[in-house]
């Protein structure tokens, strides 16, 4: 869909519907929290995750992000693999 709008010359229109939908899916993850965990007890301190478990994760999400976002340079690759996988 970014790639189409990209396309037509609407790049601005897909800027603003990426930075929207960042917003929604952080609202939405918010209030999933608070309803899936609840309000935080009186006087518990917050538990941050070690920087050596935080890196690997979220180099992982970008990484899957890219490969998402850029895999059309190898669509013919992944086309041929289909085609070996339905035989």
């Amino acid at each position: 869909m970014l790639r189409a709008e990209v396309h037509v010359g609407l790049g601005w229109v897909a800027a603003i519907s990426l930075v929207l939908m960042a917003v929604i899916f952080g609202s939405v993850m918010s209030h999933g929290r608070h309803m899936l965990f609840g309000a935080r007890p009186d006087g518990e301190v917050a538990h941050k995750s070690p920087l050596n478990v935080s890196v690997p994760l979220i180099g992982g999400l970008v990484a899957c992000g890219a490969i998402g976002v850029l895999a059309w340079p190898l669509d013919t690759l992944l086309r041929a693999a289909a085609m070996v996988v339905v035989k």
